[in-house]
């Protein structure tokens, strides 16, 4: 028989989780033509934690970025050094063998050599790297991702990509074309395609309703419009003097400017159908409170917050509160069905610039015209691709719940918390970089696995919320956008976390490349056994908060921020809320209280930390 020779067992390390074969580097380090000698070493860094280092002997100088990028043909990211250095000589002890003591500490993070751009194409991405990222300064071989980028940044990226240079590309391409330089030939080859804009509508008395509408004014209709099951409600607290008639002719600008702030909905001839008008009336409504301790402001915010009729625009309502002299809040409440969370950035950075006098620039398209449009395109691709992903027995939830389902869907909630310190967010961070994939796939297939032990089922269907905003004329648009992925995963006992994260990275990117199907639809095109005590296809959904904050200040006033609410409505039985950054992971459990105790979702919150943490630390 033949003996394979690996290496010696000394030469194998385990960092972050992963065994690794450091033998394996240096074999292909010593590929390379200019590397004369290498030695690859495991030791702790500045930090104390375990990291590859790799020295390199060469006659010429040795360009370490395009090591790095040649070793990333061959291996995984996880074996390609975290540190790299060029030495004059492997030093060795008298026996001959590598002197480990003796190798040089190498100074700084082997960041990538700065490139700066090469041609018009490359500068122009690189701007738009920095714009995104908020950064200063971008090299052509910068990875998107390991500088800030996520999956709602990636969609912002190829829509400015779009705008900047005419030409589109796929969103899929972003996650295996990172770089800048790689971008660059994608834009400038032929697989991108030419920008076409968004055409505007004809002008009719009323317009069909988008597949997301819909779906909220149905829901409605069953409630009698009697719950605020989709209100969006929000406060901004102002410390300074609020001139007050300003604040009414800024949102009566507002609602000048954007069409879904003038739009109502009703049946006519039996089809759903939006209704814009040419003006409305929208007085904002006014209050002077003495005190504004928390019992107060809760039963103000209560107060405000009420069902909105939808054949009556505006489905927007705002509300100052003055405390004393210097101090106010602002409250707003919109209806999910011309909103979303993108628009509420929108809102408030437009609120914000035309307090400030900033003359804002014309709208070529609003919602209608994208609403029209979509109803024209063809995503029959799209849909072939979600069918084929449902078209079995489509597994149904068996999550034990403290009491019995009740026969129609309640939307009563509530919430619990679990903060993960700084150390958990760097891990799920460096496991993401590691793996190619991303913070949300980790957390994601946590979860997955987290259900899975709870139901005793190795098929799940999670619910998560994507932007929709796919064209690069929708991004200063109000409207409802988002869209809903049905993602499928499973977490067989029989795979390794690493597997099964491999897995979901594709289950992911594949959701994404056909994320313009509507949610909606799919349920229609489906065998989905309709029970009016759930939601159809899952009943947990999933939600990492990456939408971008709204950033800016209003003239004469000390200090802008906004105000945490908490919810009393769980649009399913549970809902996972998480943001991830240098502080640590955030998590609000959101749940359903006809279903659950609160010390059961707050131990639920507890095994997916767990699952998370023990995940991170030994994905194989």
């Amino acid at each position: 028989g033949n003996i394979v020779y690996v290496g010696r067992s000394d030469f194998q390390v385990k960092i972050r989780g992963l065994r690794i074969e450091l033998g394996e580097i240096e074999s292909v380090l010593r590929t390379l033509n200019e590397i004369k000698d290498c030695a690859v070493i495991a030791r702790n860094d500045a930090s104390g934690e375990k990291a590859i280092y790799a020295y390199l002997v060469s006659d010429e100088e040795i360009s370490l970025s395009s090591v790095r990028d040649r070793l990333g043909a061959s291996l995984p990211e996880y074996m390609i050094p975290s540190y790299m250095g060029q030495i004059e000589a492997i030093p060795v002890t008298k026996n001959g063998k590598i002197d480990n003591k003796a190798l040089p500490e190498i100074d700084g993070r082997s960041e990538r050599e700065y490139v700066e751009p090469r041609n018009e194409t490359e500068e122009i991405i690189c701007n738009i790297f920095c714009e995104i990222l908020n950064l200063e300064k971008v090299g052509v071989r910068d990875n998107f991702f390991e500088i800030g980028g996520h999956s709602l940044r990636a969609t912002r990226l190829v829509n400015r990509i779009e705008a900047e240079t005419g030409k589109r590309i796929a969103l899929k391409d972003v996650f295996s074309n990172s770089t800048v330089e790689q971008l660059s030939v994608l834009v400038t080859g032929s697989a991108a395609e030419e920008y076409i804009p968004i055409p505007k509508a004809e002008e009719k008395e009323y317009y069909p309703m988008s597949s997301t509408q819909k779906r909220l004014y149905v829901i409605n209709e069953m409630d009698n419009g009697s719950t605020t099951t989709y209100n969006m409600p929000s406060t901004i607290e102002i410390k300074g003097k609020l001139d007050r008639e300003k604040v009414q002719e800024v949102f009566s600008k507002l609602i000048s400017r954007h069409e879904a702030l003038r739009t109502s909905f009703a049946m006519k001839d039996g089809e759903a159908v939006q209704i814009i008008s040419d003006s409305v009336n929208a007085a904002v409504e006014f209050e002077a409170i003495e005190k504004a301790d928390k019992e107060a402001r809760e039963k103000i915010l209560k107060d405000f917050v009420r069902p909105f009729d939808l054949s009556v625009a505006p489905l927007m309502r705002v509300k100052v509160v003055n405390i004393g002299e210097d101090d106010n809040i602002i409250l707003f409440d919109i209806h999910h069905i011309i909103s979303d969370g993108a628009s509420q950035s929108i809102l408030t950075e437009e609120f914000m610039g035309l307090y400030n006098g900033i003359e804002l620039p014309e709208l070529r398209v609003q919602y209608k015209d994208y609403s029209e449009w979509m109803s024209t395109r063809d995503i029959s691709n799209q849909k072939e691709y979600w069918v084929s992903q449902f078209g079995d027995e489509i597994p149904v939830l068996d999550m034990p719940t403290d009491f019995a389902r009740p026969q129609y869907q309640s939307f009563k909630g509530s919430n619990a918390h679990k903060i993960l310190n700084a150390e958990a967010a760097k891990k799920v961070t460096e496991l993401s970089k590691k793996t190619g994939t991303t913070e949300y796939m980790v957390m994601l297939s946590a979860l997955m696995v987290t259900l899975s032990k709870y139901s005793r089922q190795e098929d799940i269907v999670i619910g998560s919320p994507i932007s929709g905003r796919t064209h690069k004329d929708t991004e200063s648009m109000l409207g409802m956008f988002v869209n809903t992925l049905a993602m499928r995963g499973k977490p067989e006992k029989t795979k390794t976390f690493a597997q099964f994260l491999a897995e979901m990275k594709e289950v992911c990117l594949k959701a994404y490349e056909n994320q313009e199907y509507p949610f909606e639809d799919l349920v229609e095109a489906v065998n989905v056994a309709r029970n009016l005590s759930r939601n159809p296809l899952f009943d947990v959904m999933f939600v990492l908060q990456n939408n971008e904050t709204a950033k800016g200040e209003l003239n004469d006033i000390s200090s802008v921020s906004a105000v945490e609410m908490e919810s009393a409505v769980s649009k399913f039985d549970i809902t996972v809320n998480a943001s991830i950054d240098n502080g640590g992971i955030y998590l609000n459990c959101e749940y359903c209280t006809d279903l659950f105790n609160a010390d059961t979702i707050e131990r639920f919150a507890e095994h997916y930390t767990q699952v998370l943490i023990n995940a991170i630390k030994a994905p194989e």
